[in-house]
């Protein structure tokens, strides 16, 4: 330790070596914790798995996936529609990488959510025949970096995130004490609180600086709405500075001061990707702006290896959308697009009724989807309300049950019901 900030690495001369990545502050949760682990020195293969890194048929890919899992110096892109091995496909890279002579801890795999992580690292360790330090959801990447680097833009080793109800009642508590009418004025003011908070959110995903929306909210016709964000912003402003004095990051924050990091100084930036040559990116579709750009300054140069699939975009919200893969291409020119398009899970009948329905997007990026497995055909029912589409849904549950094996309990856990939402799950589990 060195005045109270933790050592973050080798500094000589112009020459910057990024922290090793402290471990998250004792008073984050388990789900706040880096998802990719860091140790000294490189990789050792795992004893156990190390056969299964030499032997390329384990994998057992078609034509289409080894050609986009083929190593190569410029950037890929590769669009995968759902059910075609994109995880299979990734692990194939990794270990490809690894055949080749790359320390596995020096391939830097993101993905989105923390289940993705863990299956992708496993999935990867017994390919790869090495221990992956290097995987990790976004966000937990991106804590990591600010743990060990973060000092650089002011942001302490020992931060603690702050989210859910700790951080409603913080921004409520600010609201009310700085007293803008435009808020608390309010029939209901703290009903404003949650949608406040969810406009800081959208600024910071897009790195949208407050400024931008003080000078938009000048030139705003409707007096009354720009007033409303002014309010906002002199809220936001406040809330960041007691963040800042309470050593506190939400989540958004991550994302926002690792780009700034990244982006405010070139050798902190050449520093990691002399650490991380190989950037590989899951669910490429579902990244907004800062994450986009996260991996572009963290690859600049270099040749990434995303994969995605706009069919697939579910956190248009948090602002996701089909533009990341176009910016892709945009921001690296000369990357390579690999189209897969044979779904290995599903059914030829379920594909063709996605594809027919998916197909009036119009604005969708082109793919023929295809499968050659056997299935039942797909059917479509009319319910008049939710309680009849559960009983209705109960009742071919049974049938299936009954006339499979005659035990109900015997087969009850085969089958399956699958909801956008868990408000419409509730009447259908029950």
């Amino acid at each position: 330790m060195r005045g109270g900030r933790a050592q973050v690495g080798r500094a000589d001369g112009d020459h910057i070596e990024p922290g090793a990545g402290a471990p998250a502050a004792a008073g984050c949760r388990d789900r706040d914790r880096p998802a990719q682990r860091h140790g000294p020195g490189p990789a050792r293969p795992h004893p156990a798995r190390a056969h299964r890194a030499l032997d390329p048929d384990v994998t057992r890919l078609d034509a289409r996936q080894r050609e986009a899992a083929a190593l190569s110096p410029t950037p890929v892109r590769v669009i995968a529609g759902a059910g075609t091995g994109k995880t299979a496909v990734i692990a194939e890279r990794f270990r490809r990488l690894v055949a080749a002579g790359l320390d596995p801890s020096s391939i830097l795999v993101m993905t989105f959510t923390d289940r993705a992580a863990q299956e992708m690292r496993q999935r990867i360790e017994d390919l790869a025949g090495a221990d992956a330090h290097a995987v990790g959801t976004v966000h937990a990447i991106a804590l990591g970096w600010l743990r060990a680097d973060g000092w650089r833009v002011g942001v302490p080793a020992g931060f603690r995130i702050v989210s859910g109800a700790e951080r409603w009642i913080l921004a409520r508590e600010l609201m009310w004490e700085l007293g803008d009418a435009a808020l608390v004025g309010d029939e209901r003011p703290d009903d404003l609180v949650a949608p406040a908070l969810q406009m800081l959110e959208r600024l910071k995903q897009e790195l949208v600086p407050l400024r931008r929306l003080d000078e938009w909210a000048d030139s705003a016709d409707d007096a009354e709405r720009a007033a409303l964000m002014h309010a906002c912003v002199r809220l936001f402003r406040a809330y960041e500075l007691e963040c800042r004095k309470r050593g506190l990051l939400d989540f958004d924050d991550l994302l926002e001061r690792s780009v700034a990091m990244l982006s405010s100084d070139p050798r902190v930036a050449a520093a990691y990707r002399r650490r991380y040559p190989h950037v590989l990116v899951d669910e490429y579709q579902d990244l907004n702006l800062a994450q986009e750009r996260l991996v572009e300054l963290v690859s600049f140069g270099g040749a990434p290896f995303v994969v995605g699939d706009d069919d697939q975009s579910i956190y248009r919200f948090r602002g996701a959308s089909r533009a990341s893969l176009e910016r892709f291409l945009d921001r690296f020119s000369n990357a390579r697009t690999v189209t897969l398009g044979k779904n290995q899970r599903s059914s030829a009948r379920i594909v063709a009724a996605a594809a027919a329905l998916i197909g009036n997007n119009a604005e969708r990026l082109a793919k023929e989807l295809s499968a050659t497995r056997s299935g039942r055909r797909v059917e479509l029912w009319r319910c008049e309300d939710g309680v009849g589409e559960a009983g209705a849904i109960a009742a071919e549950a049974r049938r299936l049950a009954e006339s499979t094996t005659g035990r109900r309990s015997a087969t009850s856990s085969q089958c399956c019901v699958c909801c956008t939402t868990p408000v419409i799950r509730s009447p259908r589990s029950e």
